[in-house]
């Protein structure tokens, strides 16, 4: 059964991060974002090109052109042309933050504990296909996020998430 997803953009004089919010039950579980996922997707299927680290996941880029916002989605910034729905290119830093209300699933508006503003970036549906405490295996399927993402906590307790690697 498809569950909701959102990405969240929040804006403060302290600090910029992104929170990937996947609805389990009756909670959102919730990952803080170093960047922005969806500001560099790669459509599944696209050509990996070799990462200058030869330790780092390979990096996709989708040369193709940008493809009109879907209606019923949040694009980003007001008038801002949505990219193809992809995964993101490259590996991501996340935390493992406290879950949260579902209410969040469509909050846009101040920040509750500091001077600041919360923006929705993304949505749509996500499917869980694995789900544990040190890994998750979703598809997400919005408006510009597509395909099957990893969370995966690694040695020494730090997450990544990334798209899977093809078998």
């Amino acid at each position: 059964m498809a569950q909701r997803y959102v990405i969240l953009h929040h804006v403060s004089a302290a600090d910029e991060h992104w929170d990937l919010m996947l609805e389990q039950g009756e909670v959102l579980l919730t990952w803080r974002l170093e960047r922005d996922p969806t500001a560099a997707t790669a459509r599944p299927g696209a050509a990996p090109v070799a990462s200058p680290d030869a330790s780092a996941v390979p990096t996709v880029v989708d040369t193709t052109p940008a493809a009109p916002p879907t209606p019923g989605h949040a694009p980003g910034a007001a008038g801002e042309a949505a990219a193809a729905p992809g995964v993101p290119a490259g590996p991501i830093a996340v935390q493992r933050i406290a879950d949260h209300p579902k209410r969040l699933l469509t909050y846009e508006g101040p920040l509750r504990q500091a001077p600041g503003r919360v923006r929705r970036v993304d949505a749509g549906e996500c499917v869980f296909h694995e789900a544990g405490p040190e890994r998750y295996v979703v598809s997400l399927h919005g408006g510009r996020l597509s395909g099957r993402l990893l969370l995966e906590r690694g040695p020494g307790g730090a997450w990544t998430l990334r798209a899977p690697a093809r078998t």
